[in-house]
């Protein structure tokens, strides 16, 4: 298992963008199960998590021909909901975690195809195991 923290990031600033950040901004909403050791801290898994994510969907973002992102970012930060869920490794807890991910626009633009663009990355993200920590 790769760590996160051995992958080249894009160029993100302390708040977690990368880009510029615009007023004309979608804010993509989405629920997740987060298996952890019993030993871990979930809370500082979730912001290696929320940069793995980013590191996914940018460049799906910046690669669309048609798209008018010219930032992204991790703010607002996924929350714990505190949620049972069935953990997925014998031997880890589960918690079910509500995550978020800004994406700015240019000036003038407003369209929804990015937040899904943004989702079905993450989506399958999720069900190859890209972000496994």
């Amino acid at each position: 298992i790769q760590s996160i923290r051995d992958v080249p990031l894009p160029l993100t600033d302390e708040n977690g963008l990368f880009g510029t950040e615009t007023a004309n901004k979608i804010e993509v909403e989405y629920a997740y199960e987060l298996d952890y050791s019993t030993s871990g801290d979930p809370q500082s898994i979730i912001s290696d998590l929320e940069l793995a994510m980013n590191e996914e969907v940018i460049p799906s973002l910046m690669a669309s021909s048609n798209s008018s992102v010219v930032g992204v970012s991790s703010i607002p930060e996924d929350k714990i909901l505190g949620l049972p869920c069935r953990p997925q490794t014998p031997g880890t807890l589960c918690t079910v975690v509500e995550g978020s991910m800004t994406m700015y626009l240019e000036e003038g633009t407003m369209s929804g195809e990015e937040g899904v663009l943004a989702l079905e990355t993450i989506q399958l993200g999720m069900d190859t195991d890209a972000f496994i920590l």
